[in-house]
């Protein structure tokens, strides 16, 4: 591989390290090789490194599965197109999706595939009701399933978005190699001029006739190649490219601060535009196709709070939101984008966000449900019932804050948070 390639596949190395989440990830090299992957691959197949590593995909999967990851068929998928499918496992069904990415000559170099077990909600749900049921019994342990809940249920939302994550890091890498590539190509020019102007300057004042005639080529050649040009061109290229790494740099840290899970997290003051923005880094895949995003952050005070959760909380309602105004357009066939806007704002001892969106809106006799565990208005397959009740744990049980809603059917929903500033600080709820 070359080196373009190899620093697209380091990227991709430090995505498949940082995130933490229940979804494999394996990279081939064009001849079906595996190349790398991650620790949740080792504990799906139930193999170690050595087991895989630089061993033929077709150790992974079944032979009437091997046809449909055959790197010949993929070839000819579109740059950094991906191919889904689903497979049966055994115990559980994969989600598939198989990214072919090309080099500048449209040659296709590495190949990711990315596999989800699509039946961990479905299992979760079951699991939070059983427990539900032994409430009596264990208060205390049914607190601990409700932690464990929640950390995986951000892992798998944030495991649902990785497909888009991957498509959003792969835009600023694509013109990153596109100018490198560029950059190479306009060095070699100037290279060639100045090892010319200094074999003229070599033959100057002894041997005048050569430095002229070759002074006048260099002349010619500066013309010749755009020099003034190149010069003005490598400016643009430099400034594009640092733009494009500190995207990447962006979106690999949002990534690394959704990642991070640890039950025994400790509160911190943490600024919630930050994590807000965070929140529309990881999620911007899933919201550009029906959504515009409108922001009015303030200047706020930090918030004691435990980072991971409050970024799994705005998760769920900018991710509904975002449905509400999906279903709204697929239903009335509505072309215009809808909005989500999003102010955050400080109110006394509490730091508060209200997110609205422009969605299909909630009807009132739903507003006391909407916060339990398993209710949901989506159709089969479309929501487990766990996000808003997650939200709710973490904003009012764990951070002693409030939330409310407020709707309109046709127009949209509006969901406000407040979270105290300090934790020892307490507010009574919103009726």
């Amino acid at each position: 591989m070359d080196d373009n390639t190899i620093i697209n596949c380091k990227l991709y190395d430090i995505i498949m390290r940082e995130l933490d989440i229940n979804t494999a990830i394996i990279i081939l090299d064009k001849s079906g090789r595996i190349i790398d992957f991650n620790k949740s691959t080792e504990n799906m197949w139930k193999c170690s490194r050595e087991d895989l590593i630089n061993k033929n995909i077709g150790n992974l999967f079944q032979e009437d599965i091997i046809e449909h990851i055959n790197t010949d068929n993929i070839s000819r998928e579109e740059n950094g197109k991906s191919k889904v499918f689903a497979i049966d496992s055994g115990d559980n069904y994969l989600d598939v999706n198989f990214y072919n990415i090309k080099d500048d000559k449209k040659k296709s170099e590495v190949f990711i595939i990315v596999c989800r077990e699509i039946k961990e909600k479905s299992n979760l749900v079951s699991k939070l009701a059983a427990k539900e049921k032994e409430l009596q019994d264990t208060k205390a342990e049914f607190q601990k399933i409700k932690d464990n809940i929640m950390k995986i249920d951000k892992m798998v939302s944030v495991g649902e978005l990785l497909a888009g994550i991957i498509h959003e890091i792969n835009n600023p890498l694509g013109f990153i190699i596109s100018n490198f590539q560029t950059l190479k190509k306009y060095i070699e020019k100037i290279k060639t001029v100045i090892d010319l102007y200094e074999k003229c300057v070599s033959n100057y004042p002894n041997n005048m006739d050569y430095f002229k005639d070759s002074l006048n080529t260099v002349i010619d050649l500066e013309k010749k190649y755009g020099l003034d040009f190149i010069i003005n061109d490598m400016d643009e290229l430099f400034k594009d490219t640092e733009n494009g790494i500190e995207r990447v740099r962006k979106i690999i840290g949002a990534v690394r601060s959704f990642s991070h899970v640890d039950l025994n997290e400790e509160f911190d003051f943490i600024d919630l535009n930050e994590s807000i923005d965070n929140t529309l880094i990881i999620a911007r895949n899933e919201l550009k196709y029906d959504c515009n995003i409108e922001k009015n952050l303030q200047d706020i005070p930090k918030i004691q709070a435990k980072s991971s959760e409050i970024n799994q909380a705005l998760l769920n309602l900018i991710i509904n939101a975002s449905h509400a105004i999906k279903e709204k357009r697929e239903k009335n066939n509505i072309k215009e984008m809808g909005t989500i806007t999003i102010k955050t704002y400080n109110e006394n001892e509490f730091v508060c966000c209200s997110i609205e969106d422009t969605g299909v809106g909630i009807p009132k006799e739903n507003f006391e449900k909407i916060f339990k565990p398993l209710f949901t208005t989506k159709g089969v397959g479309k929501g487990t019932g766990l996000g808003l009740s997650i939200t709710y744990e973490i904003i009012k049980n764990k951070h002693n804050g409030q939330i409310k809603v407020e709707s309109d059917i046709g127009v949209g929903t509006t969901f406000t948070i407040k979270i105290p500033i300090h934790q020892d600080k307490r507010k009574e709820s919103y009726e």
